[in-house]
């Protein structure tokens, strides 16, 4: 369910169908939902992937003794 911002020719947020309203820094944006991948992610994406996930999940516990 999308909502409307300024009448019918105003920005909307939310979500109708395939198009996505949302507003950010004050300016209304609108863009298409995202293809789901059909194709297999290669081994480096996996293990890039893992890696990432390794290095947030120690920021995230960082975070906690250092104020940022």
């Amino acid at each position: 369910m999308a909502i409307l911002k300024g009448g019918i020719l105003g920005g909307f947020t939310g979500k109708i169908g395939d198009v996505i309203g949302y507003i950010r820094f004050g300016k209304s944006y609108i863009k298409m939902k995202s293809k789901k991948k059909k194709k297999k992610a290669s081994d480096k994406q996996v293990e890039a992937r893992k890696r990432m996930s390794v290095a947030v999940k120690f920021i995230n516990t960082a975070k906690t003794f250092v104020a940022i």
